[in-house]
């Protein structure tokens, strides 16, 4: 589920609807952020790479 409610997204797995990770709508982002985007998506850099591949 993707919601949208301005400069940022608000991404849900279906599966886990209760805790969602929210993605700032930026061209480039803060490695720190990142890192925290991977963290609370519970995915690896390694895993991130991957899937963007």
């Amino acid at each position: 589920m993707i919601l949208c409610p301005g400069s940022h997204i608000n991404l849900r797995k279906q599966e886990d609807s209760y805790n969602p990770v929210v993605v700032p709508l930026h061209k480039e982002i803060n490695k720190d952020t990142l890192g925290n985007i991977l963290r609370q998506a519970n995915l690896s850099f390694e895993g991130f790479i991957k899937k963007i591949r």
